[in-house]
């Protein structure tokens, strides 16, 4: 039979057991500080979200109850508090909604996996949002889905008119092509004919007048008439002639009586021809000659105006 204790054990005993019930009082001081240090953090957490333009919501993972909704939130769907997430803030559900992502805000081993973004049309309000959603561990202690969704139905509007106006923009581009393509084969069937009527003036002219005009050539004309007839001659000439046009098209700045002089000097008619062709003096073909000169740059004066004429080609 063990002895009793003696005085000076039973007063350490004693002793013992006041440091452990000191030191346990301290950890329960310490811990309850701790909570509400937690608690005030969390009622400051609480007090930022509500200033977000922006609806935040904390729901628990496995029963969808909400444990914590913003102002912004209640301003929209009321007092959600204690009500499950998606018999709230989504309208028609008979179920957790389709696109929720519980189960994929954590790991096997309980740890989260992040932050999940997605966008999502809501049923009650109609407008679109940009929702960002992650796990964490609320201040009770139980895992909580926090999510933040920020209206983006300007946005999606705007990308929408954004499609719709590409859209038609590649339509008028199509059809801009298409009159572009009928157009370019407007114009080429309006080079042929103009190639063809030219032709035809051409033939009709070789055809039709010539013959005439050298029939009388050998009827006996006295000089003056036959002055007019060459006359008559070089100016269908310039009608018909490709030297004539080109001539025309280069160098626009010139006048018919200056295309009419350069087709005779391209010719090899001397100024006295010309004048006497053309029924004017010597001096006034010599000033048409300068002026051909200068239109067409020859600024040397030993340059052959006939040989640069001749030059010009279709």
């Amino acid at each position: 039979m063990a002895g009793k204790p003696t005085y000076e054990e039973l007063e350490q005993k004693v002793k013992e057991l006041t440091k452990e019930a000191y030191e346990l009082r301290q950890v329960e001081k310490e811990l309850q500080e701790s909570e509400e240090d937690l608690r005030t953090s969390h009622k400051t957490f609480e007090t930022v979200l509500d200033h977000l333009d922006g609806i935040v919501h904390a729901s628990d993972l496995e029963t969808y109850e909400v444990v914590f909704a913003n102002k912004y939130t209640k301003d929209i769907f009321g007092d959600v508090i204690g009500k499950l997430c998606w018999q709230t803030i989504q309208q028609d559900q008979t179920g957790p909604c389709p696109f929720c992502k519980n189960d994929k805000l954590l790991n096997n081993d309980g740890s989260p996996t992040g932050v999940h973004i997605w966008e999502n049309h809501n049923t009650l309000t109609n407008r679109w949002y940009e929702v960002r959603a992650c796990a964490s561990q609320w201040v009770d202690g139980r895992m909580v889905r926090l999510s933040i969704a920020t209206d983006i139905t300007q946005r999606r509007q705007t990308e929408e008119t954004l499609k719709t106006r590409e859209k038609e923009l590649k339509i008028k581009t199509d059809n801009l092509e298409e009159a572009n393509t009928a157009l370019r084969v407007l114009l080429r069937r309006g080079d042929e004919a103009k190639i063809e009527l030219e032709e035809k003036v051409l033939s009709n002219v070789k055809d039709l007048v010539v013959p005439f005009l050298e029939k009388l050539a050998r009827s006996g004309l006295n000089e003056s008439q036959k002055a007019y007839l060459s006359i008559l001659k070089s100016n269908l000439n310039d009608i018909i002639s490709p030297f004539s046009r080109t001539l025309s098209h280069k160098f626009l700045n010139l006048t018919p009586a200056e295309v009419q002089v350069a087709n005779l000097i391209k010719e090899g008619k001397t100024t006295k021809e010309i004048a006497k062709f053309l029924n004017v003096s010597t001096t006034t073909i010599d000033s048409h000659r300068r002026n051909i000169r200068k239109k067409i740059g020859i600024k040397k004066k030993k340059a052959n105006l006939r040989t640069h004429l001749l030059s010009i080609q279709e």
